[in-house]
């Protein structure tokens, strides 16, 4: 069991997906998960797996 990060990571990614800003970096987990849908959620793993989204917009961007 992870520490949660994942479902961070994965919040992230579909906050990003929805005000369409640029996903740059997104790997999904080998098996579903059950706080998404399949297809929406994003892995990371230290030194192996990450998540980036970059701000492509006019204005700032806060998490």
């Amino acid at each position: 069991m992870g520490g949660g990060v994942c479902k961070i990571a994965s919040l992230l990614y579909n906050v990003a997906t929805l005000s369409d800003l640029k996903v740059i970096m997104r790997s999904p987990h080998s098996m579903t998960v059950p706080y998404v849908s399949p297809g929406q959620d994003a892995t990371v793993f230290y030194g192996v797996k990450d998540f980036r989204f970059i701000n492509d917009t006019e204005g700032p961007v806060v998490i």
